[in-house]
């Protein structure tokens, strides 16, 4: 007993357990936290966006038969109720008889939806735009009897698509010759007309190096407009941002002349997402191809300032002040969430396969082990049956995964499943007493002993889980409960630092131990 209370003084002040927020199905969305429509064959659920109280899923569609496209969406009310009435049984499709494919899609205050991507034209392609009205038919006010076509080299297509205040128009676009590709962005008036008060002739051409391809657009709080792009080069991969006025004129005042290039880890690494923070900050993320089993995914979140600078007041302590690298994660989506902020993703199974869902939590600018390892069993539950496209966030109240249900019927669905976080457990750091939870030795070489401080209460096998201190789970082992402890074997890990939890069946307990 002695034994024991000496280890409490010795730890008293060396050991926190942090109760994190749980996510659980919100099943008060939807059919117990799901929605569905159901997409014609091949067709992808691809995003989500979300205008007052509907959800917009935008879809990709091309004929197994034909391999011809349409503009393909649903739409869905904030509590997961499907409009079925538009389209057929739901699904609103184009009667364009050209080849063509969407990539996104806007919904105005109205209920109209617009569309964009590319489409076959004068044996090339061209960026594409289509605009339907609140029934989820083609709207033939706009532009040339409901469609733009905008070609600016021998292959252009349309790639993201947003709306100012005013449903002005912004259209992010890629255009390739036969030996090189760049990116524009165009505005159009609300009815489909270029607008000519955007850098006097409606679009702006990214003459940067490296071939710049756009992925995101997003507005700052002063109405100016930022790009992120993707930069190639030999061995190098960049990441391109670069700021219009709000006359389409580059603001030569951001970065260095206009644009800022950050160079990725290599290659073989791509661009995420993009989005705003507060406090006039921009956060976006660069993600690690990974095909090869087991290789650990990896990501990197930026953090930038309004005036393109890196910010080295975020996680300052990282390898690079300004960037948080976020292992065990390939993340699609950037949440702010309240005063956190959320990183979704995906894990790759043992096979190289994207199986199963992960979303993540920065905590004091880093990967929060403790929000993972809570978190871990409830994703863990999802494997093989759910197929994520993408994430959004609903009111701050609800993160919104899109994808394909693989336990229903259909092969081709487009479903939305609705997830909350428990705000009932707290999120503070409790330091420990002689009442919780010891261990000892510390550091250790063969066997670490846990001591439970209701064992009577506890499961008679508790599962016992180890995590690198970047939340790579390396270690999960069930122990049984002898004289009040927990025996785990960690001879086999390599030496260094290591979190682990326990589920003693009253709540998921956090623990840290040194490896020598």
């Amino acid at each position: 007993m002695k034994r024991y209370l000496l280890l409490g003084l010795i730890f008293i002040f060396s050991i926190t357990f942090s109760f994190s927020q749980r996510f659980q199905i919100d099943s008060t969305f939807g059919i117990n936290g799901r929605a569905y429509s159901i997409t014609p064959p091949n067709g992808l659920p691809i995003s989500s966006k979300i205008s007052l109280d509907k959800i917009l899923v935008n879809i990709s569609y091309q004929s197994a038969t034909t391999f011809r496209g349409k503009f393909c969406y649903s739409i869905f009310d904030a509590q997961g109720k499907l409009f079925n009435d538009l389209g057929q049984d739901g699904v609103v499709l184009d009667s364009l008889t050209l080849d063509h494919v969407g990539f996104d899609g806007v919904m105005t205050k109205g209920g109209e939806v617009l569309q964009v991507g590319g489409i076959e034209f004068e044996n090339s392609g061209a960026a594409l735009v289509g605009k339907f009205n609140s029934a989820g038919i083609i709207d033939r006010s706009f532009g040339d009897k409901g469609f733009f076509l905008k070609k600016l080299d021998f292959i252009s297509q349309a790639i993201t698509i947003i709306m100012d205040e005013m449903e002005s128009i912004y259209v992010g676009a890629l255009s390739a010759t036969n030996v090189s590709e760049t990116s524009f962005i165009m505005k159009l008036t609300p009815s489909g007309a270029p607008d000519t008060s955007f850098n006097s002739s409606g679009y702006f051409v990214c003459n940067f190096n490296g071939e710049p391809k756009i992925r995101k657009i997003i507005f700052q709080e002063d109405g100016k407009l930022l790009a992120f792009c993707e930069q190639s080069f030999i061995n190098a991969t960049h990441i391109l941002i670069f700021r219009l006025l709000t006359n389409g004129t580059l603001d030569t005042s951001f970065g260095d002349n206009g644009s800022i290039s950050i160079p990725l880890r290599d290659i073989d690494t791509y661009a995420g997402d993009f989005v705003r923070l507060s406090n006039r900050r921009y956060a976006f993320n660069s993600i690690r191809n990974v095909f090869e089993p087991g290789e650990t995914p990896l990501s990197d979140v930026y953090v930038i300032k309004e005036n393109g600078e890196l910010d080295t007041t975020f996680c300052t302590d990282c390898p690079q002040p300004g960037v948080s690298p976020i292992e065990g994660n390939l993340i699609e989506s950037i949440l702010p969430y309240r005063d956190k902020i959320l990183l979704g993703g995906w894990i790759p199974d043992g096979d190289g396969n994207f199986s199963r869902i992960r979303i993540d939590r920065l905590s004091d600018d880093k990967l929060d082990v403790n929000f993972r390892a809570v978190n871990a069993n409830f994703f863990e539950s999802m494997k093989d049956s759910f197929y994520l496209t993408s994430y959004v966030l609903q009111d701050t109240s609800r993160v919104i995964c899109l994808g394909l249900d693989r336990t229903v019927s259909k092969s081709y669905n487009a479903t939305l499943l609705a997830l909350k976080l428990d705000n009932s457990i707290s999120n503070k750091k409790l330091e420990t007493t002689t009442d919780d939870i010891l261990l000892y030795p510390n550091p250790v070489d063969d066997i670490l002993h846990l001591v439970l401080s209701n064992p009577e209460k506890s499961n008679p096998s508790i599962i016992v889980k180890v995590y690198t201190v970047e939340g790579k789970l390396i270690k999960t082992q069930a122990c049984s409960v002898e004289d009040g402890e927990l025996k785990v074997p960690i001879k086999l890990l390599p030496p260094g630092n290591y979190v682990g939890t326990i589920n003693n069946g009253i709540a998921i307990q956090t623990f840290k131990f040194s490896k020598i």
